[in-house]
């Protein structure tokens, strides 16, 4: 499940696998996770279902590493695209935009991703957490930058800004996601979207 061009390159087993994840994401994001079985994903997949259980032990394995495995790919983009310092408003919205495309080109991952954030007793969302703190913790150093080089103004709770710019990436991509905008839409919307988060963020919007 990472980029195409990068899977045409990795041994056949290893593609297999990602088109048993690939198969497994569209079943789990129209149903319920205890509503798919994997005799279902093999019969999908085309594949007899010993062949499935030599990729993945069981179920919740094979579920857990679609979010993980896609995460993996979303976080190694953005830090690719973050390496190099830019100023904070050029990183926050290479942050934003690539975020929101990432969600709307894997529509089936971001359903299953939302659906398990809110979830806490499961001992492998614990991975998944992690994940989502690594990505959290890149969305705050930029804004704490941005503080820092005087280019946003002040918070009183930096965490609580994070979570509204993601609520605001997360409402805009399920919006474009059952929307079923054209491309030139969600390039509007997308705009539209990040004009909304800097609006937040600069200075003279502070209200007493």
């Amino acid at each position: 499940m990472g980029d195409a061009n990068t899977i045409k390159t990795l041994p056949l087993a290893e593609r297999k696998k990602h088109y048993i994840l690939e198969v497994a994401s569209r079943l789990f994001s129209r149903g319920d996770f205890h509503h798919v079985c994997m005799e279902e994903v093999a019969r999908e997949a085309r594949l007899a279902k010993g062949t499935l259980y030599n990729y993945f032990n069981s179920k919740e394995e094979l579920y857990f590493a679609i979010i993980e495995t896609r995460m993996q790919t979303l976080i190694r983009q953005l830090e690719e695209r973050l390496q190099h310092r830019h100023p904070p408003v050029m990183d926050l919205r290479r942050f934003v935009v690539h975020l929101y495309s990432f969600f709307l080109k894997y529509p089936n991952f971001f359903v299953i991703w939302k659906r398990e954030e809110v979830k806490t007793s499961s001992p492998q969302c614990k991975d998944c957490r992690e994940l989502r703190a690594r990505l959290r913790d890149m969305l705050l150093a930029i804004l704490r930058r941005g503080i820092d080089e005087d280019a946003f103004r002040e918070f009183p709770s930096l965490d609580l800004l994070g979570d509204c710019i993601f609520g605001i990436i997360d409402g805009m991509a399920m919006r474009g996601i059952h929307g079923n905008a054209n491309e030139d839409r969600r390039k509007e919307e997308r705009e539209n979207m990040f004009s909304i988060i800097l609006a937040l963020l600069e200075k003279g919007n502070a209200h007493d």
